[in-house]
């Protein structure tokens, strides 16, 4: 279940853990701070993402730009910090308090050299994975409405590329088509490039894929590489024309090209998946044999009997083989000895090698 707090209206949604957990929080913030905010009840695992949490990037105090205030809040912050790292909770609780700092972290510091330095201060925590929530739950809606402007400034002027790189996408997805180009140029750094002309053509790619390729190719600088490409290929929607996207890609020779294919092809299994594994049988010299396994494992996830009524009447070879290995890894939770089976008798040795080492993989 998930419950919306007084405190936003905008992402950074989390998943509670139980009411004990849930109150035992409640209780921290009460006894240590100033805005308390109590974790909310769904019995989930602790593994999944604990509390209901809500931001709102453009609250009054980020809107404020009042350094006194945000000094002072940041003082708060860290100081709450301390409190929840001494305090002795765990685990799922001890992720929810903390996610709840960092909302209130983009709320109350909005974009400004004030957030930056509070992400500069959990990196050095060794809080990556919360540096990365707090980018794709809050900090995309800087980029959005009355605050792009400002946000995207603040963006532009980040110190630290890594997390420059992680905002690209999120930025680029909200620039037009008059923006893009400037901003591209604006970066020295090739990853942050990428991440910005990637972001900008997947979010086109979701209305005309083709010509999302296209200008991904025509705008890519020569220093940046096409590993951003398979990202705009898989966001082509059903219906694409995905025979004429492929034949923009070259053959799977060159890894990247392979990889941007690769995500081509798990987007057409999704709505089209017999005519994805029929391209690839129809197109050997370009697409190699093990994208078959790519088309089969996206099948298998929507209508496994077909997949497999579809697999089991190609000829012996590698397009089967694949397919068998792929199918073996959806089935293997509900039928571990099928799969054991299925992959004993693959002909490719060293498909079926390949195929026996993921399956003895820990999931």
């Amino acid at each position: 279940m998930s419950v919306m707090t007084p405190s936003g209206k905008l992402g950074l949604r989390i998943a509670a853990p139980v009411i004990l957990i849930g109150l035992g929080v409640w209780l921290w913030f009460a006894n240590g701070s100033s805005d308390p905010k109590p974790a909310t009840s769904s019995g989930s695992a602790a593994s999944s993402l604990p509390a209901s949490r809500k931001v709102d990037p453009s609250s009054k105090n980020a809107r404020s730009g009042v350094v006194s205030d945000k000094a002072a809040a940041t003082g708060k912050l860290h100081a709450d910090w301390k409190r929840v790292s001494d305090s002795g909770i765990t685990g799922a609780a001890l992720l929810d308090a903390r996610r709840e700092i960092a909302a209130r972290a983009i709320e109350e510091l909005g974009p400004g050299p004030e957030l930056e330095k509070f992400l500069a201060f959990l990196k050095e925590q060794g809080q990556g994975d919360l540096v990365g929530w707090m980018i794709r739950e809050g900090v995309a809606d800087f980029f959005k409405g009355e605050m792009k402007e400002q946000g995207l400034q603040w963006f532009a002027g980040l110190a630290d590329e890594k997390i420059q790189e992680k905002m690209g996408y999120l930025a680029g997805r909200n620039m037009d088509a008059k923006e893009i180009e400037p901003w591209i140029k604006r970066f020295t750094d090739i990853h942050v490039q990428s991440s910005v002309l990637t972001g900008y053509c997947s979010e086109y790619a979701k209305n005309d894929p083709s010509m999302a390729v296209r200008e991904f190719l025509r705008m890519k600088p020569g220093s940046v590489d096409m590993t951003g490409l398979g990202m705009v290929m898989g966001a082509a929607p059903a219906g694409s024309d995905f025979v004429g996207l492929s034949g923009m890609v070259p053959d799977d020779g060159k890894s990247l090209a392979k990889n941007a294919r690769k995500a081509l092809l798990g987007a057409w299994a999704k709505s089209e998946p017999q005519k994805a594994g029929e391209f690839v049988l129809a197109n050997t010299s370009t697409v190699h044999a093990d994208q078959m396994g790519v088309v089969i494992g996206g099948w298998a996830t929507k209508d496994v009997s077909s997949a497999l009524d579809w697999v089991e009447a190609l000829p012996e070879g590698d397009h089967r083989d694949y397919g068998m290995a792929a199918l073996a890894q959806a089935r293997v939770k509900d039928d571990p000895a099928w799969s054991r089976a299925a992959i004993d008798a693959i002909q490719n040795a060293k498909i079926r090698e390949s195929a026996t080492k993921d399956l003895n993989k820990p999931r």
